[in-house]
């Protein structure tokens, strides 16, 4: 989950965590075939969908079969035909428990993490959220925080 160590989790922001790993990426034009060889090569995760130079899906094993089930011809679906465009996009600088109250608020299909120019860094899966929300309640419980760093007690809790 976590690339670097903080005494106060707070300080953490998203490019200190891990974000490279539980995606791959495939063409918004790329078939129903090739996407669930894609999945299927995967140990788990999920496919972000590239449209030019920019990630504007994402595309799931459930979201695949809830589509197939609903048409004709199934092999002549296109990813972009299948993907869930309900993404947010946070710069990598974002501090965790900000990034937190964003994604609880925005409930997105998927979180895409963005450097500087807006270019592509990594993704924040689900698995991701819910260590991070565990962290901070964690060290809230152990008594680990004093006040905020920036003036604000918020632990990114609702």
């Amino acid at each position: 989950m976590v690339d670097a160590f903080t005494s106060d989790p707070r300080n953490l922001r998203l490019k200190d965590c891990v974000i490279h790993d539980e995606y791959e990426i495939i063409d918004a034009n790329e078939d129903l075939k090739g996407a669930i060889g894609t999945l299927l090569s995967m140990n788990y995760g999920v496919l972000l969908v590239k449209d030019g130079k920019e990630i504007t899906g994402v595309v799931t094993e459930r979201k695949i079969l809830k589509k197939i089930a609903d048409v004709k011809d199934p092999l002549a679906l296109k990813v972009k035909d299948l993907m869930d465009t309900k993404i947010l996009k946070i710069d990598q600088n974002e501090k965790l428990p900000k990034a937190l109250d964003q994604i609880a608020e925005g409930k997105p299909a998927a979180v895409i993490v963005l450097g500087k120019d807006g270019e592509f860094k990594g993704y924040f899966s689900p698995i991701d959220y819910l260590q991070a929300e565990r962290m901070l309640k964690d060290a809230k419980k152990r008594g680990k925080l004093g006040p905020a760093p920036d003036g604000d007690d918020e632990l990114g809790e609702k």
